[in-house]
């Protein structure tokens, strides 16, 4: 049992330092762009929530430390209106993100048993079912003693409930519409659907610390799951995730006392029955290694992660004299990426693949690896609005110049720029892209869109470390309302309209949700020719410098 310990230590030091950390600040809109006040945010990873805060009175709102993980944040406000954005704080000291509070509703009711006896304590989750962001804006809830409960702050329009206790089949109500709901929800059993998971080889000491930790996913969007399934012991020997419907694909990993066990199975969508298994070894495998001792400081953070489950990280430190070691991310045998934390260099290794800041790999616990290290580059621009203020939660990416002309020319309605490096202004208007590796003496363009309006800033690449492009001035843009109008079989509050650029741009399509007036605003936009779609029908609007238009759209017919 030595060797079990070593990665838990390794895993609890990392623990112990926090793992590295981001500040969030952003704000939070309505669909015409006020800023809600007093606006309550979580910040939530796995469906765990990890922090709270509060917006202020212009919707400014920041986490202070959050972990470098996959995070979902969720703002709700009076009205009711809520709003979400999943992001992605790897290596990332700072980040901003833009929230649009969507209209809201309660849903509530009643979960009975087939014989109509109230069923106390049954979890109940509720997520939109169309392709928005706001998709992962779950809301989770438990049953009173009499079997009542209600679902705050649920978006309006089509959603799903499900409601799930122990012994139980699950069951799905589908709603739509714009006004609170009441449902009467009876729960028939035994559960039908079942995944097993088993821990093959570990003695009864090791199986009874060893927790499942299960992670949902619905469309590639994270679900939260009722909390007994989302962590379960071990039940004869296997780990049961009972009754939740295989509709939604499963991440599940182990952890034992004081650490985590390497390796993530994933289970996917409409997949169930059969074994899901974890192969116990006495030692678990960490990655090893050495880098060039005094390249990289001490302390530097590395990470890794695996190519099946990205996401599912782990943390280790680099040492004064260069060596590392970290938790595996995954088995031995399995593929890995790795990863420098650290805006200056990035890994290297002769022989393996590389590609941008990742180095990939296969888990070997007895190979230490030796490590080279290549210069990255970093950018770094200050945003102004036309006034020269600083303009926050401005969009700035980084294009090759042969894949995007600032002409708006015509383009196939599909048809994406792919950028280089994408980030987000902070409130000072200031921006660091870090860890790039560009290509040398390439003309690219630095394209900034926020609310305030654009610009573009043109650079040629040379082989410096550091690239400063000082402060860019925004353009002023032009502004586009929509309104979706209708009868009274057809809502419009809720409603989702999309609007696209017919040039060059990288941000083509852009999805506005209109507030319960069926309205919606979208301001700094570039000149040129867009189409609005929404509510059956289109419109194509050509916008000037400066100019203010109003879309209004009706379902075809009417």
């Amino acid at each position: 049992m030595r060797s079990v310990s070593l990665c838990a230590a390794l895993f609890a030091a990392v623990v112990v330092a926090q793992e590295p950390t981001c500040r969030l600040e952003g704000r939070v809109l309505d669909p015409l762009q006020q800023p809600v006040a007093n606006a309550e945010l979580t910040a939530s990873i796995d469906g765990e929530v990890v922090a709270h805060t509060h917006a202020d009175g212009c919707g400014l709102f920041v986490f202070g430390r959050l972990p470098q993980r996959v995070v979902t944040v969720r703002a709700t406000g009076d009205g009711p209106v809520v709003g979400a954005a999943w992001l992605d704080l790897l290596g990332l000291d700072r980040q901003f993100a833009l929230l649009t509070a969507e209209p809201a509703r309660a849903v509530r009711g009643r979960v009975c048993d087939h014989d109509g006896r109230p069923v106390a304590g049954a979890w109940l989750v509720s997520a939109p079912t169309d392709d928005r962001l706001l998709a992962v804006a779950g809301v989770l809830t438990r049953t009173g003693d009499d079997g009542t409960f209600t679902l705050e702050q649920v978006p309006i329009g089509a959603n799903f409930v499900r409601v799930w206790a122990p012994g139980f089949a699950c069951a799905q109500h589908d709603i739509g519409g714009t006004d609170d709901v009441d449902l009467a929800c009876t729960l028939d059993g035994p559960a039908r659907e079942q995944r097993r998971f088993e821990l093959l080889g570990a003695p009864p000491a090791v199986l009874a610390s060893a927790r499942l930790v299960v992670a949902a996913t619905r469309a590639g969007r994270p679900l939260p799951l009722p909390p007994p399934l989302r962590q379960t012991a071990a039940v004869d020997g296997a780990f049961v995730v009972d009754g939740w419907p295989v509709d939604d694909a499963l991440t599940a990993r182990l952890t034992l006392a004081g650490g985590a066990w390497p390796g993530t199975i994933a289970v996917p969508a409409d997949r169930s029955g059969g074994r899901h298994v974890f192969s116990f070894v006495a030692e678990p495998p960490c990655v090893r290694g050495r880098v060039p001792a005094g390249t990289l400081p001490d302390g530097t953070w590395l990470v890794a992660e695996p190519i099946e489950a990205p996401g599912r990280r782990s943390f280790g430190r680099v040492a004064a004299d260069g060596r590392f070691a970290l938790p595996a991310p995954a088995a031995a045998g399995q593929r890995f990426a790795l990863r420098a934390l650290h805006p200056d260099w990035r890994l290297f290794c002769s022989g393996a693949e590389a590609g941008g800041v990742w180095w990939y790999d296969t888990v070997d616990p007895e190979h230490e690896r030796e490590l080279a290290l290549a210069p990255a580059q970093r950018v770094r621009v200050r945003v102004q609005r036309h006034d020269g203020t600083p303009a926050a939660g401005c969009r700035v990416h980084l294009i090759r110049g042969d894949a995007w002309s600032p002409a708006f020319s015509e383009l196939p309605e599909h048809e994406q720029v792919e950028s280089i490096a994408i980030g987000w202004t902070g409130t000072d208007g200031a921006l660091e892209l870090h860890g790039l590796n560009l290509p040398d003496d390439v003309e690219l363009h630095c394209v900034a869109e926020g609310a305030d309006g654009y610009a573009v800033h043109t650079l040629r690449t040379a082989a410096e470390p550091r690239l400063d492009l000082g402060s860019l001035r925004l353009d002023p843009g032009a502004a586009l309302e929509v309104r979706l109008v209708g009868d009274a079989t057809h809502p419009v509050a809720g409603a989702v309209a999309r609007v696209m650029d017919n040039g060059r741009g990288p941000n083509r399509i852009r999805t506005l949700v209109c507030d319960r007036d069926g309205r919606a605003r979208i301001t700094g936009l570039p000149p040129g020719n867009y189409l609005v779609m929404g509510n059956g029908g289109a419109e194509t609007v050509g916008l000037g410098p400066g100019a203010v238009r109003v879309v209004e759209l009706a379902p075809r017919g009417n």
